[in-house]
């Protein structure tokens, strides 16, 4: 759930341009008012001035209507656009009218311009379809921000085109001039374009938000709600080749103060992006020789779970243009260049190895994506891993290399057909394909979503068949073990109060991780939750938001109880925007917990447990403003508790630096979990104390709207030790065991990533790069956390240097300089 403008949430994060007006909710959709664009033979030259001849051409539009804090009444700031275009691109003007000493002008970094500064953005739906869309926006100091809309209201802002803007402030305001290229948005090939838009702008003094369009946060989805632009004709879709070459130097420092070793190397490494519009529909992205040596490091963790810990994707390639591949959730790219566990099932137990690498190389990265002017998006990815090997000795002195990951092919096909009423069906195929005797999988999925004419209510379903093909060791053999997974829910999605219901069964068999990431299997979910929203000001207070659930889980193969939970969320936003919300989570009959042993239909019956947790946001518009979250979980169990916070400042030093530094704390007192499993096969669980610190601060220096410093500093800290250990029973109970082992644990990580950017042209950029990390590992669990930081200074650490640089080359300029 989000809050309007950068309000608190779980995990308090800032809600990017229209992703601000997602939450469900009502109303019958108003007529939306045209704008009509007009060709010009002579196109402006963007310097934001705004006194070019051809403006006088267009027709100005200023109807603009406020979204928040309340919609519907006509804007109180008020704005001006024009809309033109020729043969090679689209261009706006804007004039946002405010006194000079009220408009809001942050630096930020690009692509983050929606902060503490104002904002003027146009985004275009060009298929009509309701479900995708391009949007291009500027902050009044010239900071541009591109994202892709897809299925209606979600936004992918790693998305990157190239386009121009200037920014004039002028005695009554700011202007904005933007030249979009048709390089840069994707329409069909129609002598009669049936194009959709909205003008967005933000005044952040005020916290008012307007919309072209007239955008009902209480209706369903964004993109269908944008207004026709009428007058668009006898375009041509242009030939859209570029190539993005680089080169990076390399220079790594590993030292270390126990072994007394300080070991340098340099290292030069090249690629090419490539980007080819095959149609006027459909681009293919390609990645040659890839090289991610500058990717912001992964926040590590020490994992007690029975769980894979899911990390986020830094990659860009992977991040960029991927949301057609991501809508089934059958897509997570994370598996592509990480080491499988190929060698687990292929060891030799003779040999022991010496190392073992943690990625793969990727030899090349391939997608293809678009859609039809009928609605049919049609998604093409391919990465290809080498071998991957690491040295082994037999125990007798001789060193040889040992395959541990084979040359593996990844494949996705997505087929995603708009429907009427904003509905959609999706086809996905996940496949995975490894060389030698390596393990192939498939993974095909239906998914469909159908809603009614007046947007209010939505079926949903889905279902899932995943294929696993293990190859005999011995002879040419296979066995094959095929698993499902299938959804529905029925949904009511507008209106203050919406609702749903929706039961999800897994099969001990399904099994998506090769390409794709599921924590859980055997397992059958019934749900059901309600949400209430107030939009509008009311008493002392701008909005109002409240989610709750029940959840009940058995398993699927013989309907054993796991669990059944209740909880929720509630957030009030005062009139001087002060948010304040509440969580709680109930588990009033505990849970049959089948991962956390380990061991295939055993459980633990872990006791009933309720938590409770309060939270506030202050005004982000202030110099300094604080997120404040947290409170304990009890168990049924005697002495068993958590505590559990995050203090999250937000320090705004002028207009060009912003730090956010922020503790993350979680104590366990008596908790309980797996140990081991001993020689005689009893699962063995353990009492412990354990105290997990996650400790960081980033923030960045903005010199101008092309160069920009940032930093993430991180120090993570988990210890713990056992002091009572018991053996698991079958009836899912713990009575003492006999085991007697020391076991405590003690996991440091400290990184620090420093970047800074130059966009020295448009799409081509220069990033240096220093990252410096440090990861150890010990059972040293008692020492204090000063104690502890200076103990995490003694692990080895690697010191990484790099200079990057990046050259865009666009058929269409190279053309113009030819002629």
């Amino acid at each position: 759930m989000y809050i309007l403008n950068g309000g608190p949430l779980t995990g308090l994060k800032r809600v990017f341009f229209y992703g601000l007006l997602i939450l469900v909710t009502s109303a019958k959709a108003q007529e939306k008012i045209s704008i009509a664009a007009t060709r010009t033979h002579q196109p402006p030259k963007i310097d934001g001035k705004l006194n070019d001849e051809c403006w006088k051409e267009g027709n100005l539009f200023s109807d603009f209507i406020q979204s928040v804090p309340e919609y519907g009444p006509s804007a109180k700031d008020r704005t001006e656009i024009i809309v033109l275009y020729d043969d090679n691109a689209v261009y706006l003007s804007a004039k946002c009218f405010m006194n000079a000493d009220s408009i809001w002008m942050q630096f930020t970094e690009r692509d983050d311009i929606f902060d503490n500064t104002d904002v003027l953005s146009i985004a275009f739906d060009t298929y009509h379809d309701g479900q995708n869309g391009f949007a291009f926006g500027v902050s009044p100091r010239n900071v541009q921000a591109d994202f892709k809309f897809f299925q209606n209201d979600n936004s992918d802002n790693t998305w990157d085109a190239v386009w121009e803007s200037e920014v004039y402030m002028a005695d009554d305001g700011w202007y904005v001039e933007m030249k979009i290229p048709y390089s840069a948005l994707r329409f069909p090939k129609v002598a009669i374009q049936n194009w959709h838009l909205d003008v967005y702008r933000i005044v952040r003094r005020n916290r008012h938000e307007y919309h072209s369009a007239g955008i009902n946060p209480k209706e369903n989805g964004v993109v269908s709600q944008f207004q026709p632009l009428i007058g668009v004709s006898n375009i041509q879709p242009p030939l859209r080749l570029s190539v993005s070459p680089y080169a990076t130097v390399y220079d790594n420092l590993y030292t270390s103060k126990q072994d007394n070793i300080s070991d340098n190397n340099v290292d030069f490494k090249g690629g090419i992006d490539l980007k080819w519009g095959i149609n006027e529909s459909f681009t293919l992205d390609a990645t040659l020789i890839p090289d991610f040596g500058q990717v912001q490091s992964d926040n590590l963790v020490y994992n007690l779970s029975a769980f894979e810990v899911q990390y986020d994707e830094n990659r860009s390639f992977f991040t960029e243009g991927t949301e057609l591949f991501n809508k089934a959730d059958l897509f997570y790219s994370r598996r592509i260049g990480f080491v499988s566990d190929y060698y687990e099932s292929h060891t030799d137990t003779n040999v022991t190895l010496l190392n073992y690498p943690s990625a793969t190389p990727l030899l090349n990265a391939t997608k293809i994506s678009g859609r039809t002017k009928n609605g049919l998006g049609i998604g093409l990815f391919n990465a290809i891993t080498s071998n991957t090997y690491a040295d082994a000795s037999n125990g007798e002195g001789a060193v040889a290399p040992v395959l541990v990951d084979p040359l593996t092919n990844f494949n996705v096909l997505v087929l995603d057909q708009s429907l009427k009423n904003n509905s959609y069906i999706t086809f996905t195929n996940a496949n995975v394909l490894r060389d030698s005797k390596g393990r192939n999988s498939n993974v095909a999925s239906l998914m469909t979503s159908v809603k009614n004419k007046k947007n209010t209510y939505s079926a949903f379903g889905y279902i899932a068949l995943s294929t696993l093909m293990n190859k005999s060791l011995s002879d040419n053999s296979s066995d094959f073990v095929t698993g499902y997974l299938n959804k529905v829910a029925i949904e009511k999605i507008s209106g203050n109060l919406t609702f749903y219901v929706s039961h999800l069964a897994i099969s001990p068999e399904f099994n998506q991780n090769d390409l794709g990431f599921l924590n859980i299997n055997n397992e059958n979910i019934a749900q059901a939750g309600f949400n209430y929203d107030i939009y509008k000001p009311f008493g002392k207070f701008n909005e109002f938001h409240s989610s709750n659930q029940i959840e009940y889980n058995y398993r699927n193969n013989d309907g054993a109880y796991s669990r059944a939970y209740l909880n929720g969320f509630t957030m009030l936003l005062n009139k001087n925007y002060f948010g304040y919300f509440s969580y709680y989570f109930a588990a009033p009959f505990g849970k049959d917990d089948y991962y956390e042993p380990r061991t295939v239909d055993r459980f633990y019956h872990a006791p009933a447990v309720y938590e409770l947790g309060l939270g506030i946001s202050t005004d982000y518009r202030k110099h300094i403003a604080l997120d404040v979250e947290g409170g304990p979980a009890i168990w049924n169990e005697p002495g068993r508790i958590k505590y559990r916070w995050v203090i999250t400042p937000r320090l705004r030093i002028g207009d060009r630096l912003f730090l956010l530094p922020q503790n993350n704390t979680h104590l366990y007192f008596n908790d309980v979990g797996y140990v081991t499993t001993d020689s005689l096969t009893n699962i063995i669980f353990g009492r412990r104390d354990v105290q997990e610190f996650d400790n960081s601060i980033s923030g960045n220096y903005v010199f101008n709207s092309e160069m920009s410093l940032g930093l993430k500093v991180r120090y993570y800290s988990q210890k713990g030790e056992y002091d009572r250990f018991y053996n698991l029973q079958t009836d899912g109970s713990l009575l003492p065991s006999y085991y007697n082992e020391e076991v405590a644990f003690n996991f440091n990580a400290w990184n620090i990533d420093l970047n800074f950017t130059w966009w020295f042209l448009p799409g081509s950029e220069i990033n240096l790069v220093w990252k410096n990390s440090i990861v150890g590992f010990d059972e040293n669990a008692g020492l204090n956390f000063i104690d502890n930081f200076h103990h995490t200074l003694d692990f080895p650490q690697n010191n990484n240097f790099s200079i990057r640089i990046r050259y865009y080359l666009d058929y269409q300029d190279v053309k113009r300089w030819v002629n």
